[in-house]
């Protein structure tokens, strides 16, 4: 029926005049896009982590006072470089010197009363009571005595065994008897009169002691009047530049004020947060390179100095802090830095110009056309690195491959491409 129905149509066709063609149809193939290209290349490039850090001073002081006072000076300003130990800030030293005053006059009273508990004790005496001269007049008043006690007792023992036997008589017993008595009387006193001069030696001696002791303490608070007084100026602790002075003369300062921030800025360190996953590549002395919007195309070279055993949960990344020569002093703290950290290895990779590369903003990726056989081929490439100069490509382009830098938007994979 269908067939049928055809021949229908093509003879009505015919009989109204119309031709039916027979010829096949031929079709036209595009014209060539004239493109410019160039070779990419081969280039062995360093291993590099690329990311972000500030610079920060080496070491931060903000400077307050030992004690509360009235600022009398202020020599110095913001920007201004100090010495290690030159004064930054000088504080009213009027009560500071009359404390040390008095200090230095109870010094010399003190002073004064150890001279006088040494001279009635004997200076040098003190701890040997025995050397004492009245301990020792006493002392050989004593051996007198019992030396002569030890005499009249014989005497007397000899009396009486005397008696005994009638070669003696009653009353010379008697008066030998009476004789060591007197003795042993002359001796108790004497031994009385002995203790009661060596206690008065002892009490002597604790006065001598007191007087010392009363003497280093006030030869004590005489020092520490010293350092008050010195206080009053206050000095820096490292050389270094002001970065912030917060106070003016007259103005009332206490111990908890922070008036002058000082940095030490050469060398500078730059602290940068490193993703947890670098952390087996990160070690000290790795090479580092910045550049700040300060000096474009001026590339700071460091090494790595620090690196943080700790994780943070919070980012995922651990801190790492480079020193850098900062002798110029063109490198501030708070400058924000572009770094690449130098692994110490290298890797092939394929070089092509910055117009080479497209991003297609679709599927965020990167993308480079390149000829083969006459023919555009689009490739999907993943990037290195990136310069005004050269962008570098890890994955996806050979090296000598001839890479389309021009007319990309009129290209489509496949289309048949002329170089200029």
């Amino acid at each position: 029926m269908k067939i049928t129905g055809i021949l229908i149509i093509l003879s009505l066709l015919v009989a109204c005049g119309g031709e039916v063609s027979t010829k096949k149809t031929d079709t036209v193939a595009p014209s060539a896009i004239t493109v410019r290209t160039v070779k990419s290349t081969s280039v062995d490039a360093p291993l590099e982590i690329i990311l972000t850090g500030n610079f920060m001073a080496e070491s931060s002081a903000a400077l307050s006072a030992e004690a509360p006072g009235i600022v009398a000076a202020t020599p110095v300003r913001i920007g201004d470089f100090v010495s290690k130990g030159a004064p930054v800030l000088e504080l009213s030293k009027q009560s500071a010197q009359l404390r040390l005053r008095e200090a230095e006059a109870r010094e010399r009273e003190f002073a004064a009363l150890l001279k006088q508990a040494e001279a009635r004790l004997g200076a040098g005496l003190a701890g040997r009571l025995e050397s004492v001269p009245e301990v020792l007049a006493a002392k050989a008043t004593l051996e007198s005595a019992q030396a002569e006690q030890r005499l009249l007792e014989i005497e007397d023992r000899r009396a009486a065994n005397l008696l005994k036997t009638g070669d003696v008589s009653r009353a010379s017993a008697d008066r030998a008897n009476a004789n060591f008595a007197m003795a042993a009387a002359r001796t108790a006193g004497a031994a009385r009169q002995y203790e009661a001069t060596l206690n008065q030696a002892r009490q002597s001696s604790g006065s001598l002691d007191g007087a010392r002791a009363a003497l280093d303490t006030a030869r004590a608070q005489t020092g520490l009047a010293r350092k008050a007084l010195a206080d009053t100026t206050i000095r820096a602790p490292f050389a270094g530049y002001v970065s912030a002075r917060s106070t003016a003369p007259g103005e009332f300062v206490n111990d908890q004020s922070k008036f002058i921030t000082l940095d030490r800025i050469d060398p500078l360190k730059l602290q940068i947060q490193v993703p947890e996953s670098e952390a087996a590549r990160i070690k000290p002395g790795l090479k580092v390179r910045a550049t700040v919007q300060a000096y474009p195309g001026q590339t700071f070279i460091g090494n790595v100095a620090a690196v943080n055993m700790s994780v943070s949960p919070a980012s995922r990344s651990f801190l790492i802090e480079a020193r850098f020569d900062n002798s110029k002093l063109l490198l501030k703290p708070g400058m924000f830095a572009d770094v690449r950290i130098d692994l110490g290895t290298s890797e092939a990779r394929v070089a092509v110009p910055p117009n080479a590369l497209e991003l297609d903003n679709r599927t965020d990726s990167n993308r480079v056309w390149t000829i083969e056989k006459g023919l555009a081929h689009l490739n999907l490439v993943e990037v290195a690195s990136r310069s005004a100069q050269e962008v570098q490509i890890r994955r996806g382009l050979s090296p000598n491959a001839t890479v389309i830098v021009s007319d990309r938007a009129k290209l489509f994979d496949g289309a048949p491409v002329q170089e200029k």
